[in-house]
């Protein structure tokens, strides 16, 4: 394997290099823990980022140990969360609180696994997924459809902004795949473990490896929907919407996203008033994921009422007067179609009181 490798990993200069990263980091997050988050909200939101890509690559440092491949993505993982690191700091020493040269120690061995020729050298290779067997008979049975099914029509799909087609939908829905964060007793193959997680995070990685938008996208929508339903639906919610939603009978949508606060659901805006009979949501959203296929429509809403900052609601009628076309399409590179396709929630639109989470 040597000889198909640029250069041999180097778990130590990696070790070293990161550890300069860290302290990096660890003088950002000072800063913020004297002078505040609110006033330096950009600093904040690159230190998040920057943390966990560090934390990250050092938790990789073990797998990097059980193999020469294992140990080239290791470094080759390292050196891009230095790289990206270094890109946020230049120019801005002062606002993370370093001096121009923090992350000098790092570089020669950021240089040398960021060097295309090595890169090169490592795409072909497959590290060890670290799996048991029933895992990676998930991944297999998902690359075998994603090469399979997805592969082939992926780039049409992207390049002609086709509809995603509904053999695809239907055919993940007969391998379960809509019903992985499902639990047992609605339908779904969810057992309450950690293993529940690990099985989403391999079927949407080998679908997204053909295709995230016609592929690794359609199994995580619903995802967000039955992780709400689950923590906040009454019986009768869950008894209602979890089966359906595992079984792909209902595709749902979601409106998070709003202008001022991207997917920050501390923060979003619209509200859920309380009205006769229901609720009154009121507010702007960017987009409505899936929002001319969805049945179910799931949005996420401010109402002041301790412990409920942010309900979902659940909603099968669509707002008056939004656009009801039966087609899901995707953007070269992302996921399909949102504003175009239905749009985003109507401004007072009113739903029954069983829709609140």
């Amino acid at each position: 394997m040597s000889s198909l490798l640029s250069i041999p990993a180097d778990l130590p200069a990696a070790d070293q290099a990161l550890r300069a990263a860290q302290s990096v980091v660890d003088s950002a997050i000072a800063r913020l823990a004297t002078e505040g988050i609110e006033d330096n909200q950009v600093l904040a939101y690159d230190t998040a980022h920057a943390a966990a890509g560090v934390m990250a690559a050092r938790g990789l440092l073990e797998y990097g140990a059980t193999g020469e491949v294992e140990g080239a993505v290791t470094c080759a993982f390292a050196a891009d969360v230095i790289a990206d690191l270094a890109a946020k700091v230049f120019g801005r020493e002062d606002d993370w609180g370093v001096e121009a040269g923090a992350l000098d120690a790092a570089r020669s061995f950021t240089a040398a696994y960021r060097d295309p020729r090595f890169l090169s050298s490592l795409h072909a290779h497959d590290g060890s997924r670290g799996l048991d067997d029933d895992f990676e008979m998930v991944q297999d049975t998902f690359r075998r459809f994603a090469e399979e099914k997805l592969m082939p029509i992926a780039e049409h799909i992207h390049r002609h902004n086709d509809d995603i087609p509904e053999e695809i939908i239907a055919g993940l829905a007969e391998m379960g795949a809509f019903g992985l964060s499902i639990d047992e007793g609605y339908g779904g193959f969810a057992s309450g473990s950690e293993s529940d997680y690990i099985a989403m995070v391999v079927a949407t990685e080998e679908l997204s490896r053909a295709s995230l938008g016609a592929g690794g996208s359609l199994i995580t929508r619903p995802e967000i929907l039955a992780r709400a339903l689950e923590a906040g639906g009454t019986e009768e919610q869950k008894q209602r919407w979890l089966p359906k939603l595992a079984a792909a009978e209902v595709m749902n949508a979601v409106a998070v996203t709003e202008p001022d606060y991207g997917s920050d659901v501390a923060g979003v805006k619209v509200t859920a008033t309380e009205t006769d009979g229901g609720y009154l949501i009121n507010g702007v959203k960017t987009w409505c994921t899936f929002g001319a296929r969805g049945r179910a429509h799931a949005a996420g809403t401010h109402r002041s009422r301790p412990g409920r900052r942010t309900p979902w609601t659940v909603d099968v009628h669509r707002a008056q007067g939004a656009r009801r076309r039966s087609r899901l399409r995707a953007h070269p590179g992302q996921r399909p179609r949102r504003r175009e396709d239905g749009g985003p929630p109507d401004r007072h639109h009113r739903i029954p009181r069983d829709a609140l989470l």
